[in-house]
């Protein structure tokens, strides 16, 4: 969105912030690295015990364009569900920050993890269904992401799905890695949701 609009437009930190995650605009992503660096961001990775993840450059650069940096980004499984554990124990971020974070990733637009279940998505977003979300989807050519907390009832399942190396190289809804997560999606819910009081 933002690379399609005017340029020179400023935003508030916390609206660059929900673009990132609610629709994943790689702009946005990449003005936060601009803002705080990679030193800012691979140092709290450490702080906070995440040994697969490192930022080493920016997002969907064109073809000859450099950041001086190297490698490539990384992150694993293990450790988007320590961040997402974290946030929902409050041992990651505590009070406002904490509450941000949670409101910015019940935002998101593209809510893989509840394409199977049989819950509205209009009454999620206005708050009106039992069931609450809390996540941020990704995509490459070749691979679907998504991590997310489903919550519901006081009860709470942390659901990270990260695949990789697909034949199908397509964007559409119906990808095969959209079509797991959401399968994935609807075996956390009746595993551990769908049965809560």
């Amino acid at each position: 969105v933002l690379k399609n609009l005017t340029p020179g437009l400023t935003l508030p930190l916390r609206d660059v912030l929900t673009l990132m995650i609610t629709i994943s605009d790689n702009t946005a992503t990449n003005l936060i690295i601009d803002h705080f660096g990679p030193d800012f961001f691979n140092q709290h990775f450490s702080e906070w015990a995440l040994l697969e993840t490192r930022l080493a450059n920016k997002l969907s650069l064109k073809s000859g364009i450099s950041t001086g940096w190297q490698g490539r980004n990384q992150t694993s499984p293990r450790d988007l569900a320590k961040v997402l554990k974290g946030l929902w124990r409050s041992t990651l971020l505590k009070g406002n920050a904490r509450t941000t974070a949670l409101s910015i990733l019940q935002k998101q637009q593209y809510l893989g993890l509840l394409r199977k279940l049989p819950v509205d998505s209009d009454q999620i977003e206005d708050g009106e269904a039992e069931l609450q979300i809390y996540s941020k989807s990704g995509s490459l050519r070749r691979a679907r992401h998504d991590a997310g907390i489903l919550s519901q009832g006081g009860q709470a399942a942390l659901v990270v799905v990260m695949s990789e190396s697909s034949r199908e190289l397509s964007f559409n809804p119906d990808n095969a890695g959209a079509e797991l997560i959401g399968r994935i999606g609807l075996s956390a819910y009746q595993g551990w949701l769908e049965q809560t009081p």
